[in-house]
């Protein structure tokens, strides 16, 4: 999505490369724009383009980000962040200060070498952006007009704090630079040097499975009615575990302290209420757990995953009672009609294809001879594979721990290449050994969730890379990054939460798709009845099958 003129941006550095970021956003329109510099002369040359942008020491903000965690103020950060220092701690500090759908471009070179920590789970559920800039490529001849067109307005020496010398004052420049004196040296020549001088380069009711307190049971409740008139009933068909319940079970991801989970299921409308016109008493539906108000800044703005007021905070089967149960009464809007081409068995896997298409649209454009890894094989990774073989790609690998996932996944019979990671982090620590620079891939897809897969995901990627972050870790998940090859390969670390807008699209795939690719039996599901929820889970845990479904 373009970045809007409305943006709230920071800038992180104001040497030479910051100056011109600063002017080539207030041409294009930008003017709320802060600029962050540790020293104090840059920061006066950065307040002397007088743009109206507000120019602080990185400490004001790292008050203001404590500030605002302190009040629990969600609307203080930035929409985008633009890393002209190369200081890894700076790199660090400006992700965690990303509003939801933010971008942090890394486009100062950070030293060969160094680590940031991320919490992967911040970055997914916030659904943000990690993208590397190197150089530039296919840029010069466009930047020639767009230097005219911005001309001395923005572009004049003196605005930028750029200082001529002649060439034997070399060392007076240097000192001037180092000293941030100055954003830039220029020499003017006046005779032919040696090449060596020119060598300045920039580097770079029912019965219900209940969890209370932590603990499942089976439960027996009247059978629910609609309260008000935009609500239904649902009679359950099919309800699936996804990986998300298990983390949930776990302590890994939090719920609501009395809940029943479940937050894919299809059924029949069983009652309607007045006000309800695109379904009725008897139609067949699926249920998308994830809706929006529509009116808030984030859904007003295109992401109604974020919605302020439901959303994720309003998850069904997780924040409200789901589908591992016979009936559940739940808000109409969340009730999808199911096409009379699909079955509810195909119905059952909308809501997790329709967040494999979201993933899909984030990682495009994609080469259709791009080198794929797909990181994990439970449900989500089997739904990657089956898309991107439905889709032409056949350079694909897969790893996985379990041998039980490892046997699904081959079954699948796509003819990719399914290893335990093991044997990429062997394959990686050759190729580094032998020098050869072409071992990797052009797109990393994690479905694990692990911190350490986003650490060597990362590390296994080639230049111009994307890794997509699609499994979702624990809440303070720490992993470890080296700015420099972000940098330096120009890679993209790209989230991907949830499913907005893709759920009715998602619909015509599935269609497409069929049995071909997802039946129950192809994809390793296994079907339960609500009692059975204990064996259910262990046999989902244990690999042995890469979903269980209950069925009513």
């Amino acid at each position: 999505m373009p970045l809007a003129t409305t943006s709230d941006i920071l800038i992180c550095g104001s040497g030479i490369i910051g100056l011109l970021w600063a002017s080539l956003l207030h041409f294009h329109g930008y003017r709320k724009v802060t600029i962050s510099e540790v020293s104090e002369r840059r920061r006066g040359l950065a307040s002397g383009l007088n743009m109206g942008y507000q120019v602080v020491h990185p400490d004001v903000l790292v008050h203001n980000a404590k500030e605002a965690n302190l009040s629990s103020d969600g609307e203080w950060g930035f929409d985008a962040v633009i890393d002209c220092s190369g200081v890894p701690t700076a790199i660090e500090e400006a992700i965690k200060w990303l509003r939801c759908g933010g971008k942090i471009l890394v486009f100062g070179c950070c030293p060969k070498g160094s680590s940031i920590k991320i919490d992967p789970h911040t970055v997914y559920t916030k659904e943000l952006q990690i993208i590397g800039s190197h150089i530039n490529p296919y840029t010069f001849p466009k930047a020639i007009q767009l230097v005219k067109d911005m001309a001395e307005k923005y572009l004049n020496y003196d605005k930028l704090g750029i200082t001529v010398f002649d060439l034997p004052s070399y060392q007076s420049a240097l000192d001037a630079l180092s000293k941030a004196e100055i954003s830039k040296a220029v020499y003017e020549m006046v005779c032919s040097v040696p090449i060596f001088f020119r060598s300045f380069t920039r580097k770079i009711m029912n019965n219900a499975v209940q969890l209370w307190d932590g603990h499942l049971s089976v439960i027996t409740r009247p059978v629910p009615h609609v309260q008000n008139p935009l609500q239904v009933v649902i009679k359950i068909t099919y309800s699936a575990v996804c990986g998300t319940d298990l983390k949930i079970l776990e302590g890994k991801f939090s719920c609501e302290k009395s809940v029943i989970l479940g937050h894919e299921f299809v059924g029949i409308v069983k009652e309607a209420g007045s006000e309800v016109k695109h379904v009725s008493v008897g139609d067949r539906v699926v249920v998308n757990p994830n809706t929006s108000c529509g009116m808030c800044d984030n859904c007003t703005k295109g992401q109604p995953h974020f919605c302020k007021f439901e959303g994720v905070k309003a998850t069904i089967g997780i924040r409200r009672n789901g589908g591992w149960a016979q009936y559940c009464r739940l808000p109409a809007k969340n009730a999808i009609p199911l096409p009379h081409q699909l079955s509810f068995e195909l119905g059952l896997l909308l809501e997790p294809m329709s967040c494999v298409v979201h993933g899909w649209n984030r990682l495009q454009p994609i080469n259709p001879d791009a080198e794929i890894l797909v990181c994990g094989a439970g449900s989500m990774g089997l739904l990657f594979m089956s898309m991107l073989h439905f889709r032409g790609f056949r350079e694909v690998v897969v790893t996985e721990l379990l041998k039980g996932r490892q046997k699904i996944a081959q079954r699948l019979d796509f003819g990719f290449q399914i290893v335990h990671p093991e044997i990429l982090i062997s394959e990686a620590r050759n190729a580094k050994q032998d020098g050869d620079e072409d071992w990797g891939f052009d797109i990393v897809i994690d479905c694990t969730g692990d911190p350490k897969t986003l650490e060597l995901g990362v590390q296994w990627l080639r230049q111009g890379g994307k890794f997509l972050l699609f499994g979702i870790s624990p809440a303070g998940s720490e992993a470890k990054l080296d700015p420099h090859e972000v940098y330096a390969k120009e890679l993209k670390i790209i989230a991907s939460r949830i499913n907005p807008f893709t759920f009715n699209s998602s619909m015509q795939i599935l269609q497409d798709m069929g049995e071909r690719y997802l039946s129950f039996e192809k994809l390793g599901m296994r079907t339960f009845q609500l009692q059975e929820f204990t064996a259910a889970l262990e046999v989902q845990r244990s690999g042995e099958i890469s979903k269980a479904v209950f069925e009513n």
